[in-house]
């Protein structure tokens, strides 16, 4: 489990790469397929993607995964 800071976001086509800040001036990138990406783009809404506060980690079957916790204190 890795907890960052989506400090920017490249696009490379048919792949999509977000920086995460994880503190101490490192930086890990995440890669995405770019249709999932701009799904959660649009789900995230006026929110959006730069700044977001998430946790990078893997679910049960070992499937990459973003949580961004601004939507988890919501709730």
């Amino acid at each position: 489990m890795i907890r960052g800071i989506i400090d920017r976001v490249e696009s490379f086509g048919t792949v999509v790469m977000a920086w995460l800040n994880v503190g101490d001036e490192k930086v890990v990138p995440i890669h995405f397929d770019h249709r999932p990406f701009l799904n959660m783009c649009e789900s995230r809404g006026s929110r959006g993607i730069l700044g977001a506060d998430v946790v990078y980690d893997s679910d049960e079957d070992g499937q990459p995964t973003i949580r961004f916790l601004d939507e988890e204190e919501a709730v």
